[in-house]
């Protein structure tokens, strides 16, 4: 899995549990990737972002693969 959608993978399953922390690797990602891909998002497990993520904005309510 490309390193760009790693980190929203994660934010995704902690949503349920910390709203905060999900927010925190939201924002980490933008300042790594400069890539905005909310936990609310749904992407599938075979999806492919291209140039590994980088400058991606998602809507939160996208439902991708």
């Amino acid at each position: 899995m490309q390193i760009g959608l790693k980190i929203p993978k994660l934010s995704s399953k902690l949503y349920a549990f910390s709203k905060i922390l999900s927010k925190i690797l939201d924002f980490l990602n933008y300042l790594i990737f400069n890539c905005s891909i909310p936990a609310t998002a749904r992407i599938g497990n075979r999806t492919k972002l291209s140039k590994g993520g980088i400058a991606i904005i998602i809507h939160e309510r996208a439902v991708i693969g």
